[in-house]
């Protein structure tokens, strides 16, 4: 059965969490966190909460590829989904074997509630607690008051694509303390042209590492192309991994924002 749970489900339903199944990868890591690696049964292949535990765990794709056969054989008692990371057909198939629960983060908001529900799915809650007041001091450190810098954010590369309201990547960006060019976009994720970077307003220009492997190559290339803005390669885990992850992230957010406004 799939349970799509969101700000307004409540109760929460009683899941068995003997087996555990996450086919996203913060998610993943989320659960290990919390005190549960030791209920995972099966990861996708880019899972990488520690190389000891990840390597022993038998791999079900990726997740927006899943092997469906895989996961039947593993036989989970509950798999964990994200709405935006896993393909809607592979979810409604599960969910016909399995109690598969989905979440949705678009907001920084969603992400705190999605870590506030999981850790009362896995009977975690203590452990979830500590780590949302690590979260919320982390919060107090980063300086929002300033100017904010227009950027642009490119997650992929032939054709541009960049982020638009209603994304987790947007929520960061403005914990970040900048200002996203592109927030008004119907589209969440809008397809951008060379042309609109070069005639737009920007301060920054931000090539994210993931989902399209930006490097510094292209950080040069850019530059030379686009000397008006400064050109940065960023994390792109840390601005797109939500749970646990959003801790580390929160430091190294607010790392950039000191520096690149010094």
């Amino acid at each position: 059965m799939l349970y799509i749970l969101d700000k307004h489900t409540d109760p929460l339903p009683v899941f068995n969490y003997s087996r555990i199944l996450s086919l996203v990868p913060s998610i993943t890591e989320t659960i290990c966190d919390l005190g549960r690696a030791n209920n995972i049964v099966g990861r996708t292949n880019f899972c990488k909460y520690t190389q000891e535990l990840m390597s022993s765990l038998p791999i079900v794709g990726g997740p927006k590829n899943i092997d469906s056969e895989t996961v039947q054989l593993l036989n989970p008692s509950v798999i964990f989904v994200v709405k935006e990371e896993n393909e809607k057909e592979t979810v409604e198939h599960l969910a016909l074997l399995f109690d598969v629960v989905m979440f949705n983060i678009e907001s920084w908001e969603d992400n705190l509630i999605m870590i506030r529900r999981l850790s009362k799915i896995l009977d975690t809650v203590e452990s979830g607690n500590q780590l949302l007041n690590n979260i919320k001091e982390k919060t107090f450190l980063l300086n929002t008051n300033k100017i904010k810098p227009k950027v642009i954010y490119l997650i992929w590369k032939k054709p541009f694509y960049t982020v638009s309201n209603h994304t987790y990547i947007n929520a960061m960006l403005e914990l970040a303390g900048f200002d996203n060019c592109y927030i008004n976009r119907s589209d969440r994720y809008p397809e951008i042209d060379f042309d609109e970077i070069y005639n737009s307003d920007a301060e920054f220009l931000f090539l994210s590492s993931e989902p399209y492997p930006f490097k510094m190559p292209d950080v040069e290339y850019y530059k030379s192309k686009l000397p008006r803005l400064r050109v940065e390669l960023v994390d792109g885990e840390m601005f797109a991994w939500y749970g646990s992850r959003s801790l580390k992230a929160l430091s190294y957010i607010y790392g950039l924002n000191e520096q690149l406004n010094r």
